[in-house]
């Protein structure tokens, strides 16, 4: 999209407005334009014009046309009122008066002022001088033809958000009401999707949309109320269902009646053939008697032959009695077959609307169901969750955990199912560290196969910038002989180089403890119980030092010393 770098040139006068008296001396005017002469001509009769403005007029034509202003006038002249580009002369005295005369340009911004013979050179050079944007055929500044393309052009092209099409701004509000990938929301359920998507929606999707009652009746039905609908009107379904069935049952037997129609025309064909034969063959037979009769025997030759042509009649009507016998028989299995091809199909037909009906009154409940079981779950899950959080949650330091069901987390770990298992969390305060601890029950690490593996782990929480970092505080992990004979108990200062102590930046660090925290072989020591009714307990503590600026304790601001 451009604009064209070269001026214009005009075809009219100059702008009234460039002579800094308010209303320029007529004889200045153009005559047909009625604008400041620009290259001034003068008629025979007198009257000024701008050269472009005569040739306009005149055209390519030799003949004479009369002087338009000498009309307003009043005063034509059949001598000297007509122009004529024979007769038609360069005005300089009218030029040079016009070339003294103080004028302004009258583009926006310009500053530019001057007397008139200068202004038609800088009328050329003005930076701001007007040009014609081809995109939007409006005049704009030089100067600004650049912005105006970039951003005020109504023709200039962009990019639509949505599906990236290059669209003409001025058609960007029209294109974006059928713009395929713009995001709108369905009126009736008031979910968004695009645009492309609302048709399969509205038929397809949209648990609010209307839709004739399958069961036959005239009512519009919303499609999440269909069930309670079927449900009240079941009488009247039925009644529509019937008369449906029967309707199917009429046009089974009109098909049927088209698919054996031809073949009982032909059969009915071929018995009237025969029948015809057969009485043309029965009329020969008797007038060969009535022959017979009337020659009164004189002839030995002749009864003989009408005999033999009796005899071979006869023949043949025997032979063809068989055949007549054999049609009847197959037009009575025809008949018998068509009527039990209808009852059949009647019932097949019956029988499957029942099961369709069957298997979507199923298949909807089955939904319902599903649907109704999806949300038990996801709210038996977040209550599970939170009264856990509830039960175990401490602000202490420390965390007495109950580890159910060991043998079978045992197993799972043994087979690889679930290696690890993580304990609830704890806090050191309201506002302290947030905490909890990881066991291996078949190990890892060095311990893998050997021995229970407990670590230590740090956890994102609420206050962590309150609180001072690298994480220092003493930690003991002790596990229970629930006979009280023995606990393991190990304890450790953190490693303020280790990453496993910093601020976390996820949801937890990585954890640390003791990979070899307890032997297999002396967990099936029957003199200790460190799991008893398939139950054990871990402790974990955390020993609270005041050199945060948080009083972990009191959760008060501790001044510096």
């Amino acid at each position: 999209m451009a604009a064209s770098k070269a001026p214009q040139p005009s075809v009219e006068g100059y702008n009234l407005e460039i002579f800094n008296s308010k209303k320029p001396d007529e004889k200045f005017l153009c005559n047909k334009c009625e604008l400041i002469l620009r290259e001034p001509v003068q008629s025979p009769c007198g009257h000024r014009y701008c050269q472009s403005c005569f040739k306009a007029l005149c055209g390519h034509t030799d003949s004479q046309i009369t002087c338009q202003a000498c009309v307003k006038e009043d005063a034509v002249d059949l001598d000297i009122s007509y122009l004529h580009k024979d007769k038609m002369y360069p005005d300089m005295a009218i030029k040079r008066e016009m070339g003294k005369i103080q004028c302004k340009c009258i583009n926006q911004g310009c500053n530019w002022t001057g007397v008139f013979k200068n202004y038609m050179k800088h009328e050329i050079n003005c930076e701001f001088r007007g040009i014609t944007c081809k995109a939007c055929g409006k005049n704009i500044p030089e100067s600004k033809m650049e912005d105006h393309l970039k951003s005020s052009c109504p023709k200039r092209k962009v990019q639509c958000e949505n599906c990236n099409a290059e669209i003409l701004f001025s058609d960007m509000k029209e294109h974006k009401k059928t713009c395929p990938k713009a995001s709108i929301t369905c009126e009736a359920c008031n979910k968004k999707m695009l645009r492309e998507q609302i048709v399969k929606h509205t038929n397809d999707e949209c648990p609010k949309r209307i839709a004739p009652c399958p069961a036959g009746c005239s009512d519009l039905i919303r499609y999440d109320q269909l069930q309670t609908h079927i449900q009240k009107n079941v009488p009247l379904h039925l009644k529509f269902t019937l008369e449906a069935t029967q309707q199917l049952a009429r046009k089974i037997d009109e098909r049927i009646g088209e698919l054996a129609a031809p073949a009982s025309a032909t059969l009915n064909t071929e018995i009237a053939r025969l029948s015809e034969r057969i009485a043309v063959l029965e009329r020969g037979g008797a007038n060969t008697n009535g022959a017979a009769g009337a020659s009164g025997g004189s002839f030995l030759g002749d009864d003989i032959g009408a005999a033999s042509r009796i005899a071979a009649t006869e023949l043949r009507v025997n032979a063809f009695e068989p055949i007549m016998g054999v049609l009847h028989k197959e037009i009575e299995k025809c008949n018998s077959t068509i009527e039990i091809v209808e009852n059949k199909m009647s019932q097949e037909s019956q029988h499957r609307d029942q099961y369709l009906r069957k298997v979507d009154e199923l298949d909807l409940r089955m939904r319902n169901m599903e649907k109704a079981q999806e949300v038990k779950d996801r709210l038996s899950a977040q209550n599970d969750l939170r009264f856990q959080s509830m039960e175990f949650a401490r602000y202490d330091g420390v965390l007495i955990w109950k580890i159910s069901d060991f043998k079978q987390k045992r197993q799972d770990a043994l087979t690889g199912k679930v290696t690890s298992t993580y304990s609830p969390t704890f806090y050191t305060g309201h506002v302290g560290y947030k905490m909890c601890a990881r066991l291996y029950p078949n190990g890892d690490g060095m311990g893998k196969g050997t021995h229970i593996s407990l670590f230590f782990v740090l956890m994102r929480g609420n206050y962590d910038n309150l609180l001072s970092w690298p994480f220092k505080e003493k930690v003991t992990l002790m596990m229970i002989d629930q006979n009280f004979k023995e606990h393991i108990v190990d304890t450790f200062r953190p490693d303020p180089q280790s990453s496993s102590f910093r601020k976390p930046q996820s949801e937890m660090n990585i954890a640390s403890g003791c990979p070899l925290f307890l032997p297999l072989s002396r967990l099936q020591d029957p003199q200790y119980a460190y799991v008893k009714d398939d139950v054990m307990f871990v402790k974990i503590s955390v020993e609270q030092e005041n050199d945060s600026p948080l009083d972990l304790k009191t959760n008060n601001f501790v001044s510096p010393p």
